[in-house]
């Protein structure tokens, strides 16, 4: 499990993510480049702080790159 923008943006560049998990609260510019890796997508039924919560982080956590079958 890879977070935050700039990790999760190299591993989409290394081909290490597979599928990548939004924030709602995620700005549309953001979704759009994340979209231009051709992975699966996935919007997040909460706001980056919820995000950050479920993955058991103290701070707001906008993305979330995933690797093979990882879960959240």
């Amino acid at each position: 499990m890879i977070y935050g923008l700039n990790k999760v943006i190299k591993g989409l560049k290394e081909g290490k993510i597979k599928r990548v998990i939004y924030a709602q609260n995620t700005p549309k510019t953001v979704i759009e480049k994340i979209k231009k890796f051709n992975v699966e997508i996935e919007e997040f039924n909460g706001n980056n702080i919820e995000l950050g919560t479920k993955i058991g982080r103290s701070h707001k956590v906008m993305v979330l790159g995933l690797e093979n079958e990882d879960k959240i």
